[in-house]
């Protein structure tokens, strides 16, 4: 799977940010993307863990 592309310049706030998100992702989504995506399910357990990491309302 591709990563972003443009990573230099970002504070150490952002570094942190895009490896938390990167962590979870490839933890928690990645192994299951595809079943995921024939199901065209978010199963609660993946949205919980965005939710406590505070990504929702997130501003990119």
């Amino acid at each position: 799977m591709a990563r972003l592309a443009r990573t230099a310049g970002l504070s150490d706030v952002q570094q942190e940010i895009l490896s938390t998100v990167r962590s979870f992702v490839d933890k928690e989504i990645i192994p299951h993307a595809q079943a995921l995506e024939h199901a065209d399910a978010y199963p609660a357990e993946i949205v919980e863990g965005m939710k406590e990491m505070g990504l929702f309302g997130l501003t990119i």
